[in-house]
């Protein structure tokens, strides 16, 4: 305390940071950049292996021989799906029942304000339950695959085989007698929706948007749950998938023992697409031109909080789990079905074994391969270093926005304390009317739905992108045209923006900080293409730099941002060159992004659009407020 509070020791550190805090902050960005490149890089990503000895993968012989019955299955469901409109919930519970198995159904539809009128959604979950004769039913696994037809199959893919393969291998799990868990055999209709309903009636919580039956069957704690998407017999790879909502990560031993038994069965996991390097990858700069993009994919597909699978729902309610997904292969040779089938045998084994939850392994990394890991203490190195710059340049405003002088007033008060109160009059209240801001703008999603849709005739996506739009133009343009006070000095003019623009500093670095305890890819990748535009935002009495500054600020407006990061994923994985065409798409994607987390918020929980609204969206504001202050040319 005695240094902070020495006036020596503050004139020292104030000395530093003005002189240290530009040069600095640019071999810092720099820095961030090279560093996330090491970590990701061959050599300084550690090996994954597995922490929990009692998982044994791989390690007792299959009993899996044969997938003579599969294709059967799967020609009789593709049949089914043209002479009926729905989910075959008759003919799936009547193959369950012939197996064995407990067999249940449940009803769900959803409704929300964002539901057009001929929209409701209803569909149908099947579910059977292998009862383990080792145990009294206190735990379970749970092996889902999602039902597709129609558009959905299209975009998606087909999942007919793999919801065969689940017949086959149910016949075999019920045979067999080392079962110390239940195996719960889930059919969902409608993707991530009809995955909700199931895990809200399964674990007792209410929701005000998705109406479900109760669940007439139930086993106890779900330990883990693997969900494969297979869509025909022949498939070039199996990828494994493990972002989830908010992004959320399954604990890692369950996907490292994944890949174990994919390489022991002869099927290539994969990645993001990306599998093991090569001997001649790894020679090519440390792999760094391989690793990076991969761990660049992950970070993208955590960074928007969306699950990349039912799984993905699965981790909110504490429960590892994962999705593969079979790769349809070119080739017309070749069946990879009981192979599979082997892999999933290895896998419901090797949880079977389990004494206590997955707990030994990491829950936050990120993955340049399949077989290596980046862990916390690596990747918050960059992120750290990113975030001491908005911290060293709200440092040396506050020290800049300092009165030079100290006379007595007439009431015997200094000058100097006088004249920071007024910059803090200024500065706090625009601090919590930008949070104010945010606040309504969270709130505002079903006012305008309602208000716009009957006055314009618009649907409810158009009208909340119409309505946010609104509001996100007004205050834009309301600071474009405010006109600062003209008896306000020149110098006082300049420190309430050093001083607004330091809190603004201040709270994007707090802030950024806490999210990447949460979503770290979110995090940085927000702080990487916000932090070089917000340190040298500031406003200007030259009428060119006001409009650089105002464009650079524009671009890195929580819209635009969002624009920015789906063109980048564009571009890099997809190979889209930049043209007119692609950014029609990325607008189009973006204006469909909206409305689907605002909805998966209602839904699912999902935070983005929470901290967009309540976090991002502020911090953008100040620091366009501050930008929009009358300054000095230096």
């Amino acid at each position: 305390m005695g240094l902070m509070t020495s006036p020596k020791a503050q004139k020292v550190i104030s000395s530093f940071v003005l002189k240290s805090y530009r040069p600095l902050g640019i071999l810092l960005y720099l820095g961030a950049f090279v560093a996330i490149l090491i970590v990701s890089s061959n050599q300084f990503s550690a090996n994954t292996y597995i922490s929990e000895n009692a998982l044994l993968p791989g390690l007792v012989d299959r009993q899996y021989k044969s997938a003579h019955d599969v294709a059967g299955y799967s020609e009789h469901l593709d049949t089914l799906k043209d002479l009926e409109g729905g989910i075959p919930s008759a003919w799936l519970e009547e193959k369950f029942q012939e197996i064995g198995l407990d067999t249940y159904s449940q009803n769900f539809s959803v409704s929300h304000p964002f539901q057009e009128a001929d929209g409701k959604l209803t569909g149908i979950n099947v579910f059977a339950i292998l009862r383990a004769p080792r145990i009294a039913g206190t735990e379970a696994v749970v092996f889902s695959v999602p039902y597709r037809q129609g558009q959905t199959e299209i975009d998606l893919g087909s999942t007919s085989h793999g919801i065969a393969l689940m017949f086959s291998l149910a016949k075999l799990f019920i045979q067999q007698t080392y079962w110390s868990k239940d195996i719960i055999f889930l059919i969902v209709d409608k993707e991530n929706i009809g995955a909700q309903a199931w895990l809200e009636a399964y674990h007792e919580v209410s929701s005000d948007y998705i109406h479900r039956s109760p669940l007439h069957g139930r086993s106890g704690a779900i330990m883990a749950a693997v969900n494969l998407e297979m869509p025909d017999k022949r498939v070039d790879h199996l990828d494994i998938r493990i972002e989830g909502l908010n992004g959320q990560l399954p604990n890692l031993d369950l996907f490292n023992m994944v890949v174990k038994l994919c390489h022991k069965e002869g099927v290539q996991p994969t990645f993001h697409g990306e599998g093991s390097l090569s001997y001649h990858q790894l020679q090519e700069f440390f792999g760094i031109k391989y690793t990076s993009k991969t761990m660049l994919s992950n970070m993208l597909r955590q960074a928007s909080g969306k699950p990349y699978g039912i799984h993905g729902l699965f981790l909110r309610y504490g429960v590892p789990a994962i999705t593969l997904h079979g790769q349809p292969s070119g080739s017309t040779y070749g069946d990879q079905t009981y192979s599979v089938g082997c892999v999933m045998e290895g896998i419901f084994r090797s949880i079977n074994n389990l004494l206590e939850r997955f707990h030994q392994s990491f829950f936050f990394y990120v993955l340049p391969e399949t077989r290596k890991y980046v862990s916390i203490g690596l990747y918050m190195i960059p992120v750290g270093m990113l975030l001491v710059i908005p911290t060293l340049q709200g440092l040396a405003l506050w020290f800049l926005s300092e009165p030079k002088n100290s006379k007595p007033d007439k009431d015997g008060t200094s000058s100097q304390s006088n004249d920071k109160f007024r910059q803090h009059h200024y500065a706090i209240p625009t601090f919590i009317g930008v949070h104010v801001c945010g606040v309504l703008l969270y709130l505002s999603p079903e006012f305008f739905v309602s208000s716009f849709s009957s006055y314009f005739g618009l649907s409810s996506g158009e009208a909340l992108v119409t309505g946010l739009a609104a509001v996100f133009t007004g205050i834009t343009l309301l600071q474009v045209f405010n006109k600062s006070d003209q008896q306000e000095v020149e110098d006082n003019q300049e420190k309430k923006w050093m001083l607004l623009k330091c809190y603004a500093l201040v709270w994007q670095a707090i802030s950024l900080l806490a999210l990447s305890m949460i979503n770290f890819s979110l995090a940085f990748l927000v702080a990487i293409f916000t932090i070089p535009v917000f340190a040298v935002c500031r406003p200007y009495n030259n009428f060119i730099f006001s409009v650089l500054n105002k464009l650079m600020l524009l671009l890195v407006s929580p819209p635009l941002l969002l624009c920015l990061l789906i063109a980048a994923h564009d571009i890099i994985f997809k190979g889209h060159s930049i043209s007119l065409n692609t950014i029609a798409n990325v607008g189009s994607v973006a204006m469909g992004s909206i409305p689907s987390a605002v909805i998966d918020q209602y839904l699912f929980n999902d935070w983005t659009f929470a901290v967009v609204t309540l976090v991002l969206f502020p911090s953008w504001q100040m620091f366009w407020i501050s930008s929009s202050v009358k300054g000095l040319d230096n």
